[in-house]
């Protein structure tokens, strides 16, 4: 993913919108990209602070952001993989259940004695 793309995918991240390759593509990027990184870290102190002051009407706190968007990255991070082990285990019980229907072929028509 080049830059144009990533920093026209930093809203949709935000917002939870993007699929998972999206998300995943995305992250690798960033991750690995310090100016793509520093765009969404400033739309994201952007939206959750003031999601925040929506939320808090004017009670006192404070609150890291930089700690917010790397626990959010994280846990993206975890369901990009639990979504790919999700995938893995999908495609693994076709392959086993096509090859049980094969060997029931197989032995309907004699070509495999059990």
């Amino acid at each position: 993913m080049d830059c144009r793309t990533a920093q026209s995918l930093i809203n949709s991240y935000i917002d939870r919108s993007l699929t998972i390759e999206q998300v995943e593509q995305f992250l690798k990027h960033v991750e690995h990209c310090p100016s793509c990184y520093d765009e969404l870290e400033i739309n994201f102190i952007v939206y959750y602070a003031l999601q925040r002051l929506d939320e808090d009407n004017g009670k006192e706190g404070t609150f890291d952001m930089h700690q917010l968007l790397q626990e959010d990255i994280k846990r993206r991070r975890r369901r990009v993989r639990h979504s790919r082990i999700k995938e893995s285990f999908l495609v693994a019980m076709i392959i086993l259940a096509g090859f049980l229907v094969v060997l029931e072929l197989l032995e309907t028509f004699g070509i495999l004695l059990m």
